[in-house]
């Protein structure tokens, strides 16, 4: 039984609820460390059905994630505050971590390998399942403070399990929101804009890239995001030029 108590007990079924406990032997994060700086968690949700091969997303993403690691390896500000990790579709389940949570100096992600389908509503839910294991990790075994978790996620079409929409729906925009989780969706190639718009946040519109090479540009922008809010006090809300323009609300 998860820690929370959903409204939907459907989403305590979900692949996340039976890996969890393994989740948590990924977490690489020293407990005896004595920075008092909040933890910053954050989860890159990865798409890596068929179709991201075809129209070149896949290696756009790997190339975007191999950059991402790269500048956290050499970033002083956030190695004692910030903790990263990626998932992606799983052969025989809906979300599978690639890369385990690990400081932000430490995040070294395999490389994604195209598979199968899109079960896109079953890895929401199950990645906001886990970032609420996370905080709670985080502020009971290593009794440090949090700050919001930041979930990226990255689609370039449908999802093929449509039949749990209004569950992704309801973790994504009201479950996520009341345990400081905040979600921000990325579309590229193909996507259905539309279905993402039913997963947005507030102030958190999904952001479309207009050519699959422009998720360094994205991945760019986010990791200045973190670097922002790394300088800033929790609690606060902050409004981000988005990648291409467009605001986006920060809580920090």
């Amino acid at each position: 039984m998860s820690v929370i108590n959903y409204r939907h007990h459907a989403i305590l079924e979900s692949d996340a609820s039976r890996q969890l406990t393994e989740v948590r032997r990924t977490f690489l994060i020293p407990q005896d460390v004595r920075n008092p700086e909040p933890v910053q968690g954050c989860l890159l949700e990865c798409d890596n059905s068929k179709s991201t091969d075809d129209n070149g997303a896949l290696n756009q993403t790997n190339a975007a994630l191999a950059q991402f690691a790269e500048q956290a390896c050499h970033d002083r500000r956030l190695a004692g505050s910030l903790v990263v990790g990626a998932s992606k579709f799983g052969t025989f389940k809906p979300f599978e971590m690639f890369s385990p949570f690990a400081p932000a100096s430490e995040f070294a992600p395999q490389q994604l390998v195209a598979q199968g389908l899109t079960p896109h509503c079953q890895h929401v839910i199950s990645g906001i399942e886990v970032a609420i294991q996370f905080q709670a990790y985080v502020q009971k075994i290593l009794q440090r403070d949090v700050r919001w978790f930041v979930i990226i996620n990255t689609t370039d079409g449908n999802p093929t399990d449509l039949e749990y929409q209004p569950l992704a729906v309801e973790a994504s925009t009201v479950i996520a929101m009341e345990h400081r989780i905040q979600c921000f969706y990325i579309g590229a190639g193909e996507p259905n804009m539309h279905y993402l718009k039913t997963l947005a946040q507030p102030g958190r519109p999904p952001i479309y890239l207009p050519d699959v090479r422009d998720f360094r540009v994205f991945f760019e922008w986010l990791w200045k995001s973190l670097r922002r809010s790394s300088v800033s006090q929790s609690g606060d809300i902050l409004e981000l030029d988005g990648p291409f323009g467009e605001k986006m609300r920060w809580d920090v």
